[in-house]
Formats: structure tokens, sequence, C-alpha cells
């Protein structure tokens, strides 16, 4: 894990510059990120301090490992699940 400081936007602009490198679609590429990979990093861009979880997982899919699923933020039951807005706020 980077232990430079970082902002939401790097991140973001690391993971377009990744896809572009890669010939992919930015969605395409940050899919393991999200289910909506794009209202995600366009929040992320928003986030002055991510937190280490989600550095992780953004190292993690630059670097080719597989990306963790984001922990939940204490859904009302198994079918709970996060939407764009609920994920961005654990940036």
């Amino acid at each position: 894990m980077s232990t430079a400081p970082t902002t939401g936007e790097i991140l973001a602009l690391a993971v377009a510059q990744a896809a572009a490198q890669r010939g992919q679609t930015i969605r395409a590429f940050a899919a393991p990120l999200s289910k909506s990979p794009n209202a995600w990093l366009g929040m992320l861009r928003k986030v002055s301090t991510p937190t280490l979880e989600t550095i992780a997982r953004v190292e993690d899919l630059l670097a080719g490992r597989p990306v963790a699923p984001p922990q939940p933020s204490g859904g009302k039951g198994p079918r709970a699940s996060l939407s764009a807005r609920d994920e961005a706020e654990r940036l």
C-alpha cells in the first residue's frame, strides 16, 4: 500500500490513465471497484482524503491484482446493497 498522501482526484486520474494504457474504457477497467464505476469515480474525485481501504482497492486494480469488494455500510439484511452514493460515503 502506498504511504504517499493522495486525493480522490489523483486516484481517479490514475484509473483513467491505466484504462487508456490498456485500451479499455474507464467503465470496463474500473468495473471491479463498483456496480456503477463511472458514478463511483465521479464521487471519488471529490474526496480529499480517501480511506485506506479505497486506496488499497484502487492500487490492487492498477497492479492487476484481485480487488476486494467494498465493505458493507450496515445494510438492513442480506438483500441490502450499496448504492453509488452509499459507496461514495465510504470513500
